[in-house]
């Protein structure tokens, strides 16, 4: 047979195929890639889900999201803003393509070029989403020793503690698939 194009695999992920992040990344990114980063990408139900759970322990009231690691397709933010009547107060996004993406498709009123560069501009934020890359320790890392392993993953945890005591949100929402 044939692969999936990206847009099954949009679809696939709960994605809508025709328009936001998706339209925008074509610009940035080739077939293959994209169907990459959409099967690393949270699938919206799962994302929808958090967001509800979240919102029933918040309310309903407005709220701001800030997303560290958001990657190219941001759902953890993006079922936030669809569940509630929240607005994007920043992303941190260490690949230039995907922060291109990110900008134009949800439009936050902060942009970091890393984690590392979250100082705290953004203002008040109410939920935190993170979605760490897991690549740098988990097992499909062959080239890494344990050692080097172990402290990449000190390094993220620190830069999301970091974050998370900066920002003082009512909720952390951190999503992991390693």
């Amino acid at each position: 047979g044939r692969f999936a194009t990206s847009s099954e695999i949009a679809v696939f992920m709960g994605h809508d195929a025709r328009c936001g992040p998706l339209r925008m990344a074509r610009r940035y990114f080739t077939e293959i890639q994209l169907c990459g980063l959409l099967a690393e990408s949270v699938h919206s139900r799962v994302a929808d889900y958090a967001a509800r759970v979240g919102r029933d322990l918040l309310g309903a009231s407005p709220m701001r999201v800030g997303s560290l690691y958001s990657g190219t397709f941001d759902e953890l933010g993006a079922g936030v803003v669809r569940s509630s009547n929240a607005s994007g107060a920043f992303v941190a996004e260490s690949d230039p393509d995907k922060l291109k993406v990110l900008q134009s498709s949800f439009a936050p009123g902060c942009i970091f070029r890393s984690v590392e560069e979250v100082d705290g501009s953004a203002g008040a934020v109410d939920v935190i989403v993170a979605s760490p890359p897991c690549l740098v320790y988990s097992k499909a890392n062959r080239v890494s020793s344990l050692a080097q392993k172990g402290d990449a993953a000190l390094l993220q945890a620190g830069h999301l503690r970091r974050v998370i005591q900066l920002y003082r949100p009512r909720l952390v929402n951190i999503e992991q698939t390693s």
